[in-house]
C-alpha cells in the first residue's frame, strides 16, 4: 500500500506541478520557467520555504489515479513528481521518479487524442532505439489499457534548453534528424520529424550532448517543419510581441542555409507549416497561437 505523502503544487492557481514534499530540491530542476513573470514567481516559491507551506497538500488530492499508476508500474515505495500537463483534449499527465537507481519517466494518458498522441511515442521511441544519429530515451515498458495507457521510458537528467535563439549546435542537430529515414517527395519534400522541437524538449546531458525528447508529434512533415517550429513557436509563446517579419529576419540566414541543400524556395514550406498549425490550432479551445499563425499564413502566403 503506497504511503499518503506531502506535496508541494504550484503554480498556486491552477496547479500543474506537484513536488513530493521530502525531495523539492531533487525534483525542482524539472520545472523550467520562460516568461519573466514566471521566472519571478519561480525564484520565491523554489528559495522560500516558509512560502511553500502555503501550497502542499496530500498524495490523495492530486487530481491522478496515483495509487494505480504506482501500483501498475511497481513504484509503491517512490515518491514521484507529477506534472499534470497543459488543459485541453491532448493533456497527459507527465511523472518523473528518479530515487537512487530507479529513475524512470512515464507519461500517462486516458483522454482519447492523448492516448493515440502516447502510443505514437511508443511506437517511434521503439524504431529509433535502431539508430545512432538522435540521442534519445529508451522504452521500459508500455501498458495499453481500456482505460488509459502508459508508456516508461528511462529518464534522462540533464539541464534544460534554455537558449530560444538557434545557434550551430541545435541547427545541426535539425539538419540531421531527416536522415534517420528516407524522405517522400510527392511534389513536396516531406521528411521525418520531430513535431514538436523546442527548448523545453531539448536536455544538455552530462556528455554535453543533445537529448531529444517527447516524440508523441513525431511523423513525416513538410520540409522544415521543425527548424520553423523552434523559430515561430518558442517566439510565439515567449515574445507574443515580437513581429512576424522580425522573426522572420532574425533567423534568415539558417533557414536560407537549411534549404540550400535541397535547392528549394523555403516559402512554399513556410506556408504549408503556417497552413498545419492553423488547423492544429483551430482544434484546441482557447488556443493562444491561432491568431499568430494565420498571421504568418496570410503575410507569406500573399507575397
Amino acid at each position: 500500500m503506497s504511503k499518503n505523502l506531502e506535496y508541494f503544487y504550484y503554480p498556486p492557481v491552477n496547479p500543474q506541478f506537484f513536488f513530493p514534499r521530502s525531495k523539492f530540491k531533487r525534483y525542482r530542476g524539472f520545472y523550467t520557467p520562460y516568461s519573466i513573470e514566471s521566472k519571478f514567481f519561480w525564484f520565491l516559491f523554489r528559495n522560500s520555504n516558509y512560502l511553500r507551506l502555503f501550497f502542499k497538500v496530500n498524495q490523495n488530492k492530486i487530481p491522478l489515479p496515483v495509487a494505480t499508476i504506482k501500483r501498475m508500474t511497481g513504484l509503491e515505495e517512490s515518491e514521484p513528481f507529477f506534472n499534470l500537463g497543459t488543459k485541453g483534449i491532448e493533456q497527459k499527465a507527465t511523472i518523473v521518479v528518479n530515487d537512487g537507481n530507479n529513475k524512470r519517466f512515464l507519461k500517462f494518458a486516458e483522454r482519447a487524442l492523448s492516448r493515440k498522441l502516447v502510443i505514437n511515442e511508443a511506437e517511434v521511441l521503439l524504431g529509433l532505439e535502431k539508430q545512432s544519429v538522435i540521442k534519445t530515451a529508451k522504452v521500459i515498458s508500455f501498458v495499453n489499457d481500456p482505460n488509459f495507457i502508459c508508456l516508461t521510458t528511462e529518464l534522462i537528467v540533464g539541464e534544460k534548453f534554455k537558449l530560444t535563439k538557434l545557434n550551430n549546435k541545435v541547427f545541426g542537430l535539425l539538419s540531421v534528424l531527416p536522415s534517420i529515414y528516407p524522405n517522400k517527395d510527392n511534389g513536396t519534400i516531406e521528411v521525418f520529424s520531430h513535431g514538436d522541437f523546442c527548448p523545453w524538449n531539448i536536455l544538455i546531458d552530462k556528455q554535453q550532448d543533445i537529448v531529444l525528447i517527447d516524440w508523441e508529434m513525431s511523423g513525416y512533415k513538410p520540409l522544415g517543419y521543425d527548424l520553423f517550429t523552434y523559430i515561430f513557436q518558442t517566439n510565439f509563446l515567449l515574445h507574443p510581441k515580437k513581429e512576424v517579419n522580425d522573426i522572420v529576419s532574425e533567423n534568415k540566414t539558417y533557414i536560407d542555409k537549411y534549404f540550400e541543400r535541397y535547392k528549394v524556395n523555403y516559402r512554399e514550406y513556410l506556408i504549408q507549416f503556417a497552413s498545419l498549425k492553423v488547423k492544429d490550432e483551430e482544434n484546441k479551445a482557447n488556443s493562444k497561437l491561432l491568431e499568430k499563425y494565420k498571421l504568418l499564413l496570410q503575410l507569406h502566403d500573399l507575397q
